[in-house]
């Protein structure tokens, strides 16, 4: 866990230009989790996000890293189901 406030801003922008999240146990021991955003169409700002989550005595890490592209495949295709009203076409 992070808990140096210059240690977490560097994370956070790592994250960012990873473009997913990730939770190595961090949040929950035995528990490991990666997530993707799901973006507004017209600004990029995060509306939501995809995620899986398992305990580490079924996957890993790793094992989850594997379905990011498949998580990025359904954020994109659910992201217009989430779009503001002004936005949706």
């Amino acid at each position: 866990t992070l808990t140096d406030a210059d240690l977490l801003e560097a994370e956070l922008d790592r994250l960012a230009v990873r473009g997913i999240g990730v939770d190595n146990e961090e949040f929950v021991r035995g528990m490991v989790a990666v997530a993707v955003p799901v973006r507004n169409l017209e600004d990029g700002r995060v509306l939501a996000a995809v995620a899986v989550h398992a305990p580490t005595a079924r996957a890993s890490l790793e094992d989850l890293l594997k379905a990011v592209p498949k998580l990025k495949e359904t954020a994109i295709r659910i992201g217009p189901l989430l779009q503001p009203a002004a936005v949706k076409k």
